[in-house]
């Protein structure tokens, strides 16, 4: 540890050497308070008004237990007592207590230090400062780990403190506690996507999982970067992904979340977990023990959904009868090889080819699951729903390919037919791009209008 404007801090968190320094200028002040002549009221006033200051100098970045604190301050208190006129055993909890309630008044520094914490907090926040934008960014962190929204001491800290990472936020949460208080910060919340659509940590504890069992539950849920269940549920709703259930990807539905660091790979012993957590709390028990399905099925996509649906990382196209898989930049085509023995289910399979852009009509989210060599759709066929705002004037394509002046060549229409692109004109959110070479009144030009929201949202113009 390093002292750094007047604290010891050190990069692993611990705060051996600040305790440490601690006790040593209490000491010193208990050698000096019990060797020196004094009033009553001077042993006092130079305790609580002058030295306890020196206490409260690192309260804003410490986070030492009571009990630390307590040990800490002891042997000042033992000093002061007797040259207060106290009894050396004078009850400890009279004299930390509030005079309100007949206590002698003495701060103690752990209820200080918490103090300190809650109104910095505040504060920074208020102020949109630096600081406060670092501690948003904690906090946001917080609620990403614990999977769940609401105010900051909404939830049970004895139950879900060990869903969350050692942290100065998490000692407020804390504090919060056990003062029985909740914040209203201005922090936004991972929002549900669909009607039905629930937390996924609050169905593990509803169904009766606690302490290390949710821990580990929580660990599986992290490491598919899943908050609710549309994150793990296929796109019409009935049944968990395969590759959700069996433990290798979510929908990535909430690219924009920076998620903590995962392990490349967890225990066999946490995915039966998993599994055995998603059967005890959402899928039903009167079909096979494997089985995927929902017992309450979720409901159509929010409004607010369309952008998190425009991740969804497979897509169908009926129109070429292929499958689109999103490999980072690209996308993976997969082609029919046939239908399946009993003619229910066409097969694909992947055969290293790639694309740049989804094709406008692929617009179907789909969902896999590995049948031999070849993959096989999981449910049922869904569209990507199309934003809920007014369409576009009718024929409007039409009437630019129709125009004389315009001789176009090439025309890519979004599968909503530019809705979100004139929400996206309405919000003053749209962009526009063009390129061209023109000469003596003749010539060529390219151009894309995008929503601004979704990347999924273009048009594409050749002329």
């Amino acid at each position: 540890a390093e002292m750094t404007l007047g604290v010891f801090l050190s990069m692993d968190g611990n705060e051996s050497a600040e305790v440490q320094y601690l006790r040593d200028k209490v000491q010193d002040f208990s050698a000096q308070l019990r060797t020196h002549k004094t009033t009553k009221n001077d042993a006092w006033y130079a305790l609580e008004r002058s030295f306890l200051k020196t206490l409260e100098y690192p309260m804003t970045v410490t986070t030492i237990p009571y009990n630390t604190w307590s040990a800490i301050i002891r042997p000042a208190v033992n000093a002061l007592l007797p040259k207060a006129g106290f009894s050396s055993k004078f009850p400890r909890d009279v004299l930390f207590g509030p005079k309100e309630y007949q206590g002698v008044g003495l701060a103690h520094p752990w209820y200080s230090q918490e103090i300190t914490h809650i109104a910095v907090l505040l504060t920074e926040l208020a102020n949109s400062t630096q600081t406060g934008k670092l501690l948003q960014a904690t906090l946001q962190q917080l609620y990403l780990e614990l999977g769940l929204p609401g105010f900051l001491g909404s939830h049970r800290y004895s139950q879900l403190h060990d869903l969350a990472t050692t942290s100065w936020i998490k000692t407020v949460w804390s504090s919060l506690a056990q003062f029985q208080m909740q914040l209203d910060l201005a922090c936004p919340c991972i929002p549900l996507l669909r009607r039905d659509d629930a937390y996924i940590i609050s169905t593990f504890i509803d169904a009766g999982y606690r302490s290390a069992d949710l821990t580990r539950l929580n660990v599986c849920r992290m490491f598919l970067k899943a908050t609710t269940l549309a994150d793990i549920v296929t796109g019409d709703g009935k049944s968990v992904t395969f590759s959700a259930y069996h433990g290798t990807q979510s929908n990535q539905l909430r690219p924009q979340l920076s998620w903590p660091r995962q392990p490349p790979a967890l225990p066999q012993s946490y995915w039966n977990l998993w599994q055995q957590a998603l059967h005890r709390s959402i899928l039903v028990t009167l079909t096979p023990q494997r089985s995927r399905k929902l017992r309450r099925p979720l409901g159509p996509w929010m409004d607010s959904a369309h952008t998190a649906t425009g991740h969804w990382p497979t897509r169908y196209s009926p129109l070429y009868d292929k499958i689109y898989q999103r490999a980072g930049l690209l996308w993976k085509v997969a082609d029919t090889t046939g239908r399946r023995q009993g003619g229910r289910r066409k097969r694909f399979t992947f055969h290293g080819t790639v694309v740049r852009e989804l094709p406008p009509h692929a617009n179907m989210m789909v969902s896999l699951y590995p049948e031999g060599a070849s993959m096989v759709i999981d449910g049922e066929l869904v569209p990507r729903p199309a934003v809920n705002v007014p369409p576009c004037r009718v024929g409007w394509s039409d009437t630019l390919v129709n125009n004389s002046r315009v001789l176009v060549d090439e025309l890519a229409v979004p599968i909503d037919d530019g809705a979100a692109i004139a929400a996206g004109i309405r919000r003053g959110s749209a962009q526009a791009v063009s390129d061209g070479s023109y000469k003596d009144g003749y010539g060529t030009a390219a151009g894309s209008i995008a929503s601004g929201e979704d990347d999924q949202d273009i048009l594409y113009l050749v002329t």
